[in-house]
């Protein structure tokens, strides 16, 4: 099916699908880590969402860039907005978020074996640290804090991992 664009910004486009349909096309593939420190905590980012402003918990994340490796990327990542590099990454899976509205796939990257190493970044904000243990996540989905489903299924399947 040939998709009709509508608009197009850097990272994603609004085309038109099936049935006149709107849906969201990613521009290149994206990464979502999970990072975990020395002592189990997953390292999460507080920054602005880009529909109101207010503050939103998530993890580290971007494009992956042309001919970059999503591992690569992922580390990039973690040194522009935590500052922080892993000496090891495992992948989770290529999750598909929105797959019924959009094209558009996430690698989701566990991140361990961390160390200081700062990159500066290409956002207009600063972006927030806040340390959570992986074993409690959850209440911060209870407590509406993390609502991003991306983020979420990293956590779980991070956790999965790291208990088998």
């Amino acid at each position: 099916m040939h998709a009709k664009k509508l608009f197009r910004h850097k990272w994603m486009e609004l085309c038109q699908g099936l049935n006149g349909e709107p849906f969201i096309r990613g521009i290149g593939d994206g990464v979502c880590v999970v990072p975990i420190d020395a002592q189990g905590n997953v390292l999460m980012c507080i920054e602005p969402a880009v529909s109101t402003g207010l503050p939103v918990l998530g993890l580290p994340a971007g494009t992956v860039e042309d001919g970059e490796d999503p591992s690569a990327a992922a580390n990039r990542e973690l040194q522009e907005e935590i500052g922080f590099k892993a000496a090891r990454l495992d992948v989770l899976t290529v999750a598909h978020p929105l797959a019924r509205h959009a094209d558009w796939r996430v690698h989701l990257l566990l991140a361990q074996e961390l160390s200081p190493c700062q990159l500066p970044g290409d956002e207009a904000h600063e972006i927030h640290v806040e340390a959570v243990a992986l074993s409690t996540f959850e209440t911060l989905v209870d407590d509406g804090r993390l609502s991003d489903s991306s983020c979420i299924a990293a956590l779980y399947l991070a956790r999965r991992a790291l208990q088998d």
